[in-house]
């Protein structure tokens, strides 16, 4: 494999030798913890393809389109007892590599089976496998960039941020404004919400007057 001069080579022991990859993390904390993923082929090591995206923080859930299936990077936001061997391992690819998995149990936030890979980097919810678990999915882009989900009567907001769809931690009645908001009914407290949300951030770095 080939390394970047710029970035920290973060081997996963892959073994795939067919593509040409280099990936790692900015030496420097300048970049905000991006991941470069850069491609070539063996007979022309002139770059073909990068692909640049933000590290998120360590414990946040990603909703994937693309996935099918759930994925956790650590054993503690799994049910306790939960986690239980893969007779045989279950394999699995991306677009850069794979690998072999062997432990399965059930995740703390969504009571769903989800693969646990300590080498991944980010965690993820396959779209499709929340449908079948029951999950309504609603999203209408012109009023809220967000996907929100639902099962006996509890909603989760999946706002956009940094390309992704990320789980949103707010109070359970907040996002049940912005879903309210997003399907149309009128809810001036989503207004309101935000307005307070914006005058708080720019009050950070000021101290109190006594």
């Amino acid at each position: 494999m080939q390394r970047d001069k710029n970035v920290t080579h973060d081997d996963n022991g892959s073994g795939d030798s067919n593509t040409q990859w280099n990936y790692g993390r900015c030496n420097n904390g300048s970049h905000g913890g991006q991941l470069i993923q850069r491609g070539h082929t063996n007979d022309d090591t002139r770059p073909q393809g990068i692909m640049l995206f933000q590290l998120n923080n360590y414990h946040d859930i990603h909703l994937d389109s693309g996935s099918t299936f759930h994925l956790q990077t650590n054993e503690h936001d799994f049910k306790e007892g939960s986690l239980q061997g893969i007779h045989g391992g279950f394999h699995y690819a991306s677009n850069v590599e794979g690998r072999r998995l062997y432990q399965e149990g059930i995740d703390n936030v969504f009571d769903s089976v989800c693969k646990l890979d300590t080498r991944a980097s980010n965690n993820v919810n396959s779209l499709s496998n929340m449908v079948k678990d029951g999950f309504d999915v609603f999203m209408e882009t012109k009023r809220e960039n967000s996907f929100f989900v639902t099962r006996n009567g509890t909603t989760w907001q999946f706002g956009h941020r940094n390309g992704l769809y990320t789980l949103v931690n707010k109070p359970a009645m907040v996002t049940t404004m912005f879903h309210d908001h997003a399907h149309g009914l009128d809810n001036n407290d989503v207004q309101g919400y935000c307005a307070l949300q914006s005058v708080e951030k720019n009050k950070e770095g000021f101290t109190n007057n006594k």
